[in-house]
């Protein structure tokens, strides 16, 4: 009978105990639906993108870039800025027919073979290029940008690579369009160049060439390349 009794007592105790334990969670899911209920709304991500501020930061993103970064507006209403100076283009242009279609709305004059890789800070006479200079005219080639849409192309005589032939380095094969010449010459110059098209509109070959371009005017000058992926590094 005691032992009866005993069992009598445990059964009610864990009975009380489930009961307990049912109230408590009953309590808790309360107080968690009410504290919902009175919160604020949370934002949504156009209003959190919004509230971002840059005015702790030392340099100010443009609002065209941060359309451009979000995947939407109008990235050819960005305001160009014509290049001015020289630029080499190294083995960026084939030959001389090659840099005639790179530069379809251009005046090019040709100045005579320049012995020196250095460009000079005057730029050189030119002439009009004749028949003979189309098909005599190999690269590296720079470029003195004028007034009123006039080009001044300088071939020159690139630094000896050494006496073994492997010593050679391997030059540009890719016949770049108009349009991607442009992007190589404005990501040679100093400021932001931001390059957007579809797969297969050779932006990694545009990329590439810029970076080749700056290493060989600018050898002692450091580089940071910065990928999203080991593969596209």
């Amino acid at each position: 009978d005691k032992d009866d009794e005993k069992d009598e007592e445990k059964d009610e105790e864990k009975e009380n105990e489930s009961e307990n334990g049912k109230e408590a969670k009953e309590t808790t899911k309360r107080k968690r639906e009410k504290s919902l209920s009175s919160s604020a709304p949370l934002p949504s991500a156009s209003s959190s993108l919004s509230q971002i501020s840059l005015s702790s930061t030392f340099c100010a993103l443009p609002q065209w870039l941060h359309d451009a970064f979000l995947g939407y507006g109008d990235v050819a209403s960005v305001t160009k800025v014509n290049p001015k100076g020289c630029l080499d283009f190294c083995d960026t242009l084939i030959d001389f027919p090659h840099l005639l279609a790179a530069f379809p709305s251009k005046n090019l004059t040709i100045a005579t073979l320049s012995p020196s890789p250095t460009p000079s800070d005057t730029p050189p006479k030119g002439k009009k290029p004749s028949e003979a200079d189309m098909k005599g005219l190999e690269r590296p080639f720079r470029i003195y940008y004028g007034d009123n849409e006039e080009l001044i192309v300088e071939p020159y005589l690139p630094p000896s690579p050494g006496p073994y032939p492997e010593d050679k380095p391997k030059q540009n094969a890719i016949p770049f369009t108009s349009t991607q010449v442009e992007a190589v010459s404005r990501g040679m110059q100093e400021g932001l160049t931001l390059i957007v098209g579809p797969p297969g509109t050779g932006k990694t070959d545009v990329a590439v060439q810029i970076l080749s371009n700056l290493y060989k005017t600018n050898p002692k000058e450091k580089t940071l390349l910065v990928t999203h992926s080991n593969q596209a590094l």
